[in-house]
């Protein structure tokens, strides 16, 4: 049994963003290229971090992914940034998502992130435990 990678995880959630079909972008901030122009209401999954919280043999780490969600509030649209921020935490919080190695992801935070000439970012952020296979 092989675990999954960070970037099979990311893009697993990347898969259910774009299932909330809010986004007319959703991609990786690690992964993507840069966009030369943001295509508004738009979301990029990224990996924020993961410690190692077990003992050995088998690794298993606490990690946290986030949704970064962007708007431009002077653009009319039929969903607002809380709504999307609601779309995206409802799609992902309490469940697994298909991954066998995981835990249930956890939102841990909604978070603004800045607003500068009608463009407004927020971050979700979620929490699981990744359980590694045993090193042979």
């Amino acid at each position: 049994m092989s675990s999954n990678k960070i970037a099979d995880i990311e893009r697993v959630i990347i898969n259910v963003v774009e299932g909330t079909k809010i986004f007319s972008t959703v991609a990786s901030l690690a992964l993507a290229p840069a966009p030369t122009a943001f295509k508004y209401p738009c979301a990029y999954v990224v990996f924020d971090s993961d410690e190692n919280v077990s003992d050995y043999p088998r690794p298993i780490y606490s990690m946290v992914f986030s949704v970064l969600i962007m708007f431009n509030l002077l653009t009319s649209d039929s969903n607002t940034i809380y709504d999307a921020l609601e779309a995206v935490e409802q799609a992902i919080n309490g469940k697994q998502l298909g991954l066998s190695d995981i835990e249930p992801f956890k939102c841990i935070k909604r978070e603004l992130n800045g607003y500068y000439d009608g463009i407004i970012a927020y971050t979700v952020s979620f929490r699981t435990r990744h359980y590694l296979d045993v090193p042979t």
